[in-house]
């Protein structure tokens, strides 16, 4: 069973991918069955995690990744209320392929992280769509809210 409190995580730091040297990156615990949430520290025989509350998961039934966005891991959620443009490519003068909007008293949105390269983040608006946001305007996590 896992044990509830509350605390935060921080993102680690911005370091490495090609193209993408101040990327976002973050330590993950990875359960056995699929569950990923942010690392908060470990000790002999369990790693402690948190989402929105902590917990803690055997060591045996979990493992520590380092989840880069560069990489295409994490989400994506508009830092701000408002709108954002989605563009096309990265680049502010290629077409506008559709926005992200978060409307207070709402949880925002999450979008999957396919990448990120030179402040841009390429997202996921659907199964069949992506496109790319301004780093400035969003927030990088490894879970999505």
């Amino acid at each position: 069973m896992r044990k509830f409190i509350f605390a935060l995580a921080t993102v680690l730091s911005m370091a490495g991918c090609a193209g993408g040297s101040d990327s976002p990156q973050m330590k993950v615990i990875v359960c056995s069955d699929g569950f990923v949430a942010r690392y908060v520290s470990e000790d002999d025989t369990s790693y402690t995690g948190e989402i929105q509350d902590t917990f803690t998961v055997p060591k045996k039934d979990a493992s520590v990744e380092v989840w880069r966005a560069c990489d295409g891991k994490g989400m994506v959620s508009l830092r701000d209320f408002g709108e954002t443009a989605v563009y096309a490519a990265p680049d502010t003068l290629s077409d506008v392929v559709g926005t992200i909007q978060y409307e207070q008293g709402f949880v925002p949105d999450s979008y999957a992280c396919l990448g990120y390269r030179d402040g841009w983040f390429e997202i996921a608006l659907d199964a069949a769509h992506s496109g790319f946001v301004i780093s400035q305007t969003v927030v990088w996590d490894v879970v999505g809210e």
